[in-house]
């Protein structure tokens, strides 16, 4: 008898600030002569493809993940479009978003569906203790010293 292995699915949400409303408008030569952190679109390009290699890892262990990547900023009103999304109730999991006012917003969501979020860049303890479904990666300053 031949078995096969079960390939787990997971729906996980990436709110990430990309400022595509500034991709367009980004002057050609400037760029070519700039360091691209200084424009909007490319800050956390490097999170993203991060977090593009950590799904291919995932993938080659039999966890396949259907990413959702949503544009979320400072903006609360920009994430309030977001969270309207109806795909967001059922998301196994939420990574973001990276400002603490959109954070705090989709915390409140997140929490409110089960969902267990990520805050992927904060040193604020307060921020898992605040929220019931809140994952913190960063260690807090404490941690860091102590290794």
């Amino acid at each position: 008898m031949i078995t096969v292995p079960l390939l787990l699915l997971l729906k996980v949400a990436l709110l990430i600030p990309l400022s595509l409303e500034d991709a367009d408008s980004l002057n050609k030569e400037q760029f070519l002569l700039s360091p691209k952190l200084f424009f909007k679109p490319f800050r956390f390009i490097q999170f993203y493809e991060g977090a593009l290699i950590a799904l291919d890892s995932l993938a080659k262990q039999g966890v396949n993940v259907e990413l959702f990547v949503y544009d979320v900023d400072k903006n609360i009103t920009k994430t309030a479009k977001v969270l309207q999304q109806k795909e967001l109730r059922s998301m196994d999991l939420i990574i973001g978003p990276f400002f603490s006012n959109s954070f705090n917003q989709v915390a409140l969501f997140a929490g409110n569906f089960n969902i267990p979020i990520v805050n992927p860049l904060s040193y604020r303890d307060a921020v898992v203790n605040n929220y019931k479904s809140v994952i913190k990666i960063n260690p807090g300053i404490s941690f860091q010293t102590a290794m």
